[in-house]
């Protein structure tokens, strides 16, 4: 029987679980979604005695503290961070910790660095002094004693242009236990502090598993790994749980018009990265007659400035509903749509459209990372569009609402057959055991 680790990559518990409102405790009793319980159903599946545990840091204990996960079955841990990483934040509360740019508060680069798109625009010194941040965050010794107590067989880090991949590597070979990453999005090296460590971790991990074709070529060509060490896996999804249920009985139920066009989107409320003001810009001519609904779900730290776009535009017919851990709920409104809309700019490989596909839904996609791959052509269930261009993406979002009943319904069945055929947890999970078993 093995034992696998799964780590996050974020420096703390709070750093993202915060956004969303949600406690440790409600993440073991609550959660079944995201990559780590996807890839944990997988291999269950394919090897049933497999025990996992999950890992995580917090700034808010001193003690670890861990929980079984209630839906998985596995072990969860929250571990302290370290105490330089203590000392080193109360040097940055106390304002001792300057950047030699405009006397920046390094303190307040956890609000800035959330902007990908202007997180590699920040001076060298705060990229730095962010690197120092997250190789302190992890704390080896607590780390070392759960990996030994619960005696793990092997470490699945989440992202490998994060410090805390070179860091596990480094304990993985002082203990012997092979390390993989998991891409998730995470695609550059954030500091030039992080150039030499990343390849010698590059080098000394034992794979990473890449769904993303243009992230992969990337990383071949970077670091010349060797192929092989590649795992071109795609994020599973548990196509049981996510099909649809009858379209007129989900509106009924959610009070949605019987009759009219209806798009759906899901997600974390991150205007940039999402590409929300690509949608909430194209909504204007996709509903412009005033007959056509889209329904947002999900929360983040943009929610006011998704809502104030909204007023600006003056738009109409949308409806913005907050974070849901109810399935139900979710593939209610999945069943209550006709297509799907997904504008981000960035993404890793996202579970949110492999669920609408799942669902039958018929999906419109800008060109992120992952998103070729996901629907590489009409006939796998969608059309993929530029990224960041309105025009091609409303275009895209007009031609499939003007489908035919028959049509849509031909497209909603090639959809669920490429979810059933590509990413279903059978799949994958025999995909991911074979190599993790190499």
């Amino acid at each position: 029987m093995k034992t696998i680790a799964f780590i996050p990559h974020a420096e703390t518990f709070e750093q993202f679980f915060d956004t969303i409102n949600m406690s440790f405790d409600q993440l073991c009793n609550e959660v079944c979604s995201g990559w780590i319980f996807a890839y944990m159903q997988s291999i269950k599946l394919v090897e049933p005695d497999t025990r996992f545990v999950c890992i995580y840091f917090s700034n808010n204990v001193t003690e670890p503290i861990v929980k079984p996960h209630k839906i998985a079955g596995s072990v969860n841990y929250l571990l302290p961070t370290s105490w330089l990483y203590k000392q080193y934040n109360n040097l940055k509360s106390k304002g001792k910790l300057k950047s030699n740019n405009n006397n920046n508060n390094v303190s307040s680069l956890s609000s800035v660095v959330k902007d990908k798109q202007r997180i590699h625009d920040l001076p060298e010194f705060t990229k730095w002094a962010r690197s120092i941040s997250n190789y302190l965050s992890t704390n080896v010794l607590e780390l070392y004693k759960i990996l030994k107590q619960e005696n793990v067989d092997i470490i699945v880090t989440q992202e490998y242009e994060y410090a805390r991949f070179d860091t596990c590597v480094a304990l993985g070979k002082f203990m012997n236990i092979p390390v993989y990453a998991s891409y998730q999005g995470g695609n550059k090296t954030f500091s030039t502090l992080e150039t030499l460590p990343r390849k010698w971790a590059m080098k000394n991990c034992k794979g990473l598993i890449i769904p993303a074709s243009v992230e992969s070529n990337r990383v071949l060509n970077q670091y010349k790994i060797k192929e092989e060490k590649i795992g071109k896996i795609f994020n599973p999804t548990d196509t049981h749980s996510w099909q649809s249920v009858d379209k007129s009985l989900a509106r009924f139920e959610l009070g949605l018009p019987q009759l009219a066009p209806i798009a759906v989107w899901h997600g974390r409320l991150l205007m940039h990265i999402k590409g929300l003001d690509i949608l909430l810009n194209s909504w204007k001519d996709i509903n412009k007659n005033n007959d056509r609904y889209l329904i947002m779900i999900g929360e983040g730290q943009d929610r006011e400035k998704v809502i104030d776009k909204i007023k600006e535009l003056n738009l109409t017919n949308i409806t913005l509903l907050g974070f849901t851990n109810n399935r139900k709920e979710l593939i209610n409104y999945l069943s209550a749509a006709d297509i799907y809309l997904f504008p981000s700019r960035h993404e890793g490989f996202a579970l949110a459209p492999l669920e609408a596909l799942s669902c039958g839904l018929p999906l419109v996609g800008a060109m992120a990372p992952g998103v070729v791959d996901t629907i590489p052509s009409l006939k796998d269930g969608g059309i993929t569009v530029p990224i960041g261009d309105v025009d091609k993406f409303t275009q895209a979002a007009n031609r499939l609402l003007s489908l035919s009943k028959d049509d849509l319904q031909e497209l909603s069945n090639c959809a669920r057959n490429r979810a059933l055929n590509t990413f279903s947890p059978l799949v994958i999970g025999k995909q991911l055991v074979n190599f993790l078993n190499n």
